[in-house]
């Protein structure tokens, strides 16, 4: 039996591994190092240089591999190089915000060449956000400079959603004299991006695991907390509880201690577990793919059935060309569209669907002021099962997880019931319906405790337990 489990651990193990084997090389999705290099820019401890890049729409996000940086001969006597990944941060335009990681690569590129540079950990990279490559030296360009080759023109090789350069506004680079202060530059950096997208489970894994765990369950007994687990484990990740134990009778306080749980037990957590994380996968919505006209001020409405939702209320306009600056344009997260609540009359806005979402997240600004507030309810048929106010400000986006789970609308209303307010990278998901690995589930459910012959009340119990579990996954 043992032998069993351990032979099916060993499939589905390999069943999510295949996926990163056949990618392990990555892929490189933004570059320019193709492109015959006319100039230079000095780097030293009082030039730092950034150049940045926006990630793709993986909902998995990215593996970050390499940068590679093609580099001319430097000049001088420089010395410690460093090249760092940082995030970026929104302020009217991207800049660099915090350094994320030192890569590791050569510390003095003093001769010509592209020169590779790797994370020492492992490190993913969200989807559809930006980064910046960030370099320095340990010595002033007047002592000595490292020399970035640069292009002649601006023309990266993009794929997968991917863009260079981070900018709204046609920004190259940036160039700061201490590492905090940056102003931009018309240069145009030699470098290239290597990420793996990280992939979703293997569904056959799961059912390969779970068919080895039920051939390996010899006693009715641990059928029935087999089953019991599975269900139980599946509800408690889904609200992120600490799983210590599960009650196993609904009239006894008898517990299973999870740190005492069998080896197919602990087959059956990872079983249910990782079918959770294959269930829910959320839909980003940009509104880049909407047209709103090329005026300042130019906007439409946001036609019902966008990305599958009811729109009442939301506009889209291109938040670049709105003057003066302001939330419009502040609040822009992926370039250039942003939505907002249009109607003049009644500013609250809200969006639904026939059937059951889940509000997940997105980036909401301000238009015109600082401490504007927001309430967002979320609504299950006619009743409110989400109620939050919200703050913001005009000078930036603020990500705002709501993690509505299982609505059918969502509204949004400015509590003085006149401001405007601009949304973008909204993220939705569908509520689960039945996948196969949640009915593989339920079959072997129904299986095992047909074995008992006969149905006495506490199997009985274990079957109603088990269908609310899988009821309450599929509205949450």
């Amino acid at each position: 039996m043992k032998t069993h489990l351990l032979l099916g651990v060993f499939i589905y193990v390999s069943g999510l591994l295949i996926a990163q084997v056949t990618q392990a090389q990555g892929t490189t999705y933004v570059s320019n190092l193709g492109q015959p290099s006319i100039n230079s820019v000095s780097v030293g401890s009082d030039s730092w240089i950034a150049m940045g890049f926006r990630t793709g729409t993986n909902a998995g996000g990215y593996d970050f591999n390499s940068a590679q940086l093609s580099m001319a001969n430097a000049t001088g006597k420089p010395s410690g190089y460093t090249v760092m990944l940082y995030s970026s941060i929104l302020k009217g335009d991207y800049f660099p915000e915090n350094s994320l990681i030192t890569l590791n690569g050569s510390l003095s590129p003093v001769t010509g060449g592209i020169f590779t540079y790797t994370p020492a950990t492992s490190l993913t990279l969200s989807p559809n956000t930006g980064y910046f490559i960030v370099v320095t030296a340990g010595t002033m360009v007047a002592n000595g400079a490292y020399q970035w080759s640069s292009a002649n023109y601006m023309a990266y090789n993009q794929s997968g959603g991917w863009e260079a350069p981070l900018s709204l506004w046609g920004i190259d680079i940036y160039q700061s004299s201490n590492g905090s202060s940056w102003g931009d530059s018309s240069i145009y950096p030699e470098f290239a991006i290597n990420a793996t997208a990280v992939p979703e489970p293997s569904l056959y894994a799961l059912l390969v695991l779970g068919g080895f765990c039920f051939f390996s369950l010899r006693s009715v007994s641990q059928s029935q907390a087999f089953i019991w687990f599975m269900f139980t484990f599946h509800q408690n990740a889904k609200h992120h509880r600490k799983m210590r134990g599960f009650v196993f009778s609904e009239n006894q306080t008898k517990t299973i201690d999870f740190m005492k749980t069998p080896l197919k037990l602990m087959c059956a957590a990872v079983l249910s577990f990782t079918a959770f994380q294959y269930t829910f996968a959320g839909t980003l919505v940009t509104f880049d793919d909407l047209s709103p006209g090329s005026g300042s001020g130019s906007f439409i409405n946001i036609p019902n059935g966008y990305e599958n939702l009811q729109w009442l209320g939301f506009g889209v306009v291109n938040g670049s060309l709105i003057t003066p600056v302001s939330g419009y344009n502040n609040g822009i997260v992926s370039p250039n569209n942003v939505a907002f609540n249009d109607d003049q009359f009644d500013r609250a806005a809200s969006l639904s669907s026939s059937g059951t979402f889940n509000l997940n997240s997105a980036y909401l600004t301000s238009a015109f002021s600082d401490g504007m507030q927001i309430e967002v309810q979320g609504f299950v048929g006619t009743d409110r099962a989400y109620d939050q106010i919200y703050t913001l400000n005009e000078t930036g986006p603020a990500l705002i997880n709501f993690n509505f789970a299982g609505i059918n609308q969502a509204t949004f209303s400015p509590v003085d019931g006149t401001s405007i307010f601009v949304m973008d990278n909204l993220t939705v998901s569908a509520a689960p319906e039945p996948d196969a690995s949640t009915m593989a589930l339920l079959g072997l459910a129904v299986s095992v405790l047909g074995k008992v012959g006969r149905m006495t009340a506490k199997n009985k119990f274990l079957l109603q337990s088990a269908s609310r579990n899988l009821i309450a996954n599929f509205k949450s």
